[in-house]
């Protein structure tokens, strides 16, 4: 689980173990398209870390299958409403799905991961996001 871990780890702390030195190499991936459950599940457990869960809007979420042990890694983009009930603009996000199980974990931009972390883990993961 050597460069997997540190990729997941961001968005999958929970579902993965192990934690080795950070690396930029690309992992073994395969593109794949996510089910409607699947995207219902990562929008759900989104909306539920959201200041307004029902302004949320979600663009460009792609997926791919890791070689390496079969998790689904998603990546893509949510806007929603902050405190101020202003729109905060897209800010990427990082599902990791654990298979067989389904279990979910999420990370997303926050005060404390910004968004080229984020980019940068789906990058290695085999999955870029791009606004529309």
């Amino acid at each position: 689980m050597r460069v997997l871990s540190i990729a997941l780890m961001v968005a999958a702390a929970s579902l993965l173990s192990g934690c080795v030195t950070p690396s930029t190499k690309p992992l073994a991936s395969t593109p794949i398209s996510l089910t409607d459950e699947q995207i219902e599940k990562i929008q759900t457990f989104i909306r539920l870390r959201l200041k307004d869960p029902n302004s949320a809007i979600f663009s460009t979420i792609v997926a791919s299958r890791l070689e390496e042990n079969g998790a689904i890694v998603a990546c893509g983009f949510v806007n929603a409403k902050n405190s101020f009930g202003g729109y905060t603009g897209r800010k990427p996000f990082l599902a990791g799905i654990k298979m067989p199980e389904g279990q979910l974990a999420v990370r997303m931009t926050d005060e404390l991961t910004n968004a080229e972390l984020i980019l940068n883990h789906c990058r290695i993961s085999g999955v870029t996001p791009v606004l529309e």
